[in-house]
């Protein structure tokens, strides 16, 4: 064999046996709950893609909707399931030595086949997909720079680099390592070309974001920070240490700090790893202010497979690493095909979708639902193929449902809706994921999602008793039928507080008011409250609610800072 393969051909073969596992498990695996919610990005108003989306940019849609044509699961995921042979590839072209063995081949594949990053994300359709994917494209020409610049590595660099900001916001991160680890770099007039032809083509997404009010960047720079929290900082480590495979933390600290090469080996080196440690370093300092999550540090794997197959060809491969790579590859199959086929019977987001979804269709019977949960509404929208929509609550932040704002179709119509804050006056419906769907039927629906409420600075200051406290409001509402409360589909201000990042509802006084079509009001807020009800400072906000529904969690929510001893306005959204 030896004398008909070579080392390169042997390395395709083993790449394309691994995309074929990949396109049996996305065949035969339901859809996990963002895949479901990306899959409504593409397939929003007949599939007309937008330049941008709340949570993400737009690639991972793109991917979704280059395919989907195909039908299943296996089309949601096919064009994401390409990607994977084909960075793996280029990034073999990084790492190879000249005198290229088996050897080589099978600690590369067998290396990459060990790490759970690149076994999950090479399988699910995630913007964690293309972010690895141009990554190591931008390294490709990063490294070709290095060697020989040129005016078709630039561009081929700048185009990565528009690619990597399309596919995640973080995939700057990768940059700005990669640049401030060779700052000689910045003398090359290459590199400011690549630069300039990366924003040329980022322009039309900024343009998306200005129009929405920079929806994004408000979502990853405020919205997701909830303060401290020791737990966050411990799960970090954690799924560090799970992610890139726990038992070769030893060969990665090792290489990490492993010194050979030539200059030009020196200088990429260098550049892995701050690639490693710059990601390591930055969403470690991230998780004191808020949770983080394990896919973040996904472009930590190219690092590290650079960094090993660096040390690779100055050192004999161990008994330990191969026992190590056999038993990751066997249980690592034993999983995808648990996944699979479900044997044990779990109970998950990636089992018994459609059944779940058909029980709530059929007592649907035909009228549109209304969730309270994305990712639901994304499993009922694809595995039903019914009418639905999704109202976020006032405790979570806002997605892409909130922009599409489809909710004004189900004006004046019957529909289900699901309630889970009050689920002992609720009908329920136990699913066969395990899940209890709470929900009731509202006749005559009317949305109040997009009303506006403010604190009117310029009425008198707040009053407060000694348990009744009276605040003045201003709402502006923008639908063309009036709101009002005191009837069957009432409408009351709701009132809520944040104390340690924890919100919860506050009772309100059942005043009754008038908000009519298409004009601003003022009325008073009343809420009870004891004085020491709350030890500390907290944040208290009006939204509005249905009787029946959810307080609505669209607009943004203006309140004022409370304490026992003192009163301020404050200006806050949620």
């Amino acid at each position: 064999m030896k004398d008909r393969l070579s080392p390169n051909a042997l390395l395709l073969i083993l790449l394309i046996a691994w995309w074929v596992v990949n396109v049996l498990q996305g065949a035969f695996t339901e859809l996990a709950d963002d895949e479901a919610y990306y899959w409504t990005w593409a397939m929003h108003d007949g599939g007309t893609l937008e330049w941008g989306y709340h949570d993400h940019p737009p690639m991972v849609a793109l991917l979704i909707w280059f395919t989907q044509w195909m039908g299943g699961t296996l089309g949601v995921r096919f064009a994401a399931l390409l990607l994977q042979p084909f960075y793996l590839w280029l990034l073999w072209t990084l790492v190879r030595p000249r005198k290229t063995t088996y050897r080589h081949v099978l600690f590369f594949a067998a290396l990459c086949f060990a790490m759970p990053a690149l076994q999950l994300y090479g399988l699910l359709v995630l913007p964690d997909a293309p972010l690895l994917c141009f990554s190591v494209l931008f390294l490709w020409s990063y490294k070709r720079m290095l060697q020989r610049s040129s005016v078709g590595i630039a561009l081929i660099m700048g185009l990565a680099m528009a690619l990597l900001a399309y596919s995640k916001y973080h995939g700057a991160l990768v940059v700005a390592l990669v640049l401030i680890s060779n700052p000689r770099l910045l003398r090359s007039w290459h590199l400011y070309l690549a630069l300039m032809v990366a924003a040329v083509l980022f322009v039309p997404h900024l343009l998306w974001q200005y129009q929405h009010g920079w929806t994004s960047l408000v979502y990853h720079l405020g919205q997701r920070h909830k303060g401290f929290d020791i737990e966050n900082p411990l799960m970090f480590c954690l799924n560090l240490l799970l992610f890139f495979n726990p038992l070769l933390v030893w060969h990665y600290g090792k290489s990490f700090f492993h010194r050979t090469g030539n200059d030009d080996d020196r200088e990429w080196l260098r550049s892995m790893r701050w690639l490693v440690g710059g990601f390591v370093v930055f969403f470690f300092v991230a998780s004191w202010r808020g949770s983080t999550q394990a896919q973040w540090l996904l472009p930590v794997a190219i690092g590290l497979v650079v960094l090993l197959m660096h040390r690779l060809q100055s050192e004999q491969n161990s008994r330990y690493l191969r026992t190590v790579y056999v038993a990751s590859a066997a249980l690592f199959l034993i999983v995808r095909l648990v996944v699979a086929i479900n044997p044990m019977h779990l109970k998950g987001q990636l089992w018994d979708n459609a059944e779940s979804y058909g029980r709530i269709a059929s007592v649907a019977d035909g009228r549109p639902v209304l969730f309270s949960n994305y990712s639901m509404a994304a499993k009922y929208a694809y595995y039903t193929r019914r009418e639905c929509y999704c109202q976020s609550v006032f405790y979570d932040h806002r997605n892409q449902w909130d922009i599409w704002q489809d909710d004004r179709r189900l004006y004046g119509r019957s529909i289900i809706r699901e309630i889970h804050d009050r689920p002992n006056t609720t009908t329920h419906l136990k699913l066969a994921n395990g899940k209890t769907f709470h929900y009731s039927v509202q006749d005559d629906y009317r949305a109040v999602r997009e009303v506006q409420l403010w604190l009117d600075t310029n009425a008198t200051a707040l009053t407060v008793g000694d348990s009744l406290w009276r605040v003045p409001l201003k709402a502006y509402n923008p639908y063309p039928y009036a709101i009002s409360s005191g009837q069957s589909d009432s409408l009351l201000v709701g009132v809520f507080y944040r104390y340690e990042q924890r919100r919860q509802p506050l009772v309100v006084d059942s005043s009754a008011f008038c908000l009519p079509a298409g004009d601003t009001t003022s009325l008073v807020g009343h809420f009870r409250i004891s004085r020491h009800g709350v030890a500390g400072p907290c944040l208290i906000g009006f939204v509005l609610r249905s009787n029946v529904g959810h307080p609505s969690a669209a607009s943004p929510l203006y309140g004022f800072s409370y304490n026992p001893d003192a009163i301020s306005y404050s200006q806050s959204s949620r």
